[in-house]
């Protein structure tokens, strides 16, 4: 759903917010803040690209969104990757996918990502 989400944001909108309801043991109405973090540079083959990168920050709502914080309980931040255009694709998302999961990037197998950018995704905010 995140995919699909990130794909449809239109290119020169900087911070987009969305409502989403998230399946926590009890439903959980969260507020996600997409905010576009610029340009990366990749490679298929032989032919430089440029995606757009994407920070998508939980922000929980009511008492949850004071105490988590605090308590260390407060969802990592998603970075997305998306080539823009007709059809748009989403390239890499790092992120947890589960309430307290791992770290995980998942990533399409034919781009070069450059070193740089490659160990500047591999960090976490």
């Amino acid at each position: 759903m995140m995919f699909t989400l990130v794909k449809n944001i239109e290119p020169n909108v900087t911070e987009t917010t969305l409502p989403m309801v998230v399946a926590t043991p009890e439903p959980r109405l969260v507020k996600l803040v997409l905010t576009k973090e610029g340009d990366v540079a990749f490679a298929i083959g032989n032919a430089k690209r440029q995606a757009t990168s994407y920070d998508v920050h939980i922000k929980l709502q009511g008492a949850a969104g004071v105490v988590a914080p605090i308590l260390g309980k407060q969802p990592s931040d998603l970075h997305i990757a998306v080539l823009d255009g007709e059809a748009p694709v989403t390239l890499r998302m790092q992120g947890a996918l589960e309430e307290d999961g791992p770290i995980l990037q998942v990533e399409m197998i034919s781009p070069i990502w450059p070193a740089a950018s490659e160990s500047n995704s591999r960090s976490t905010h």
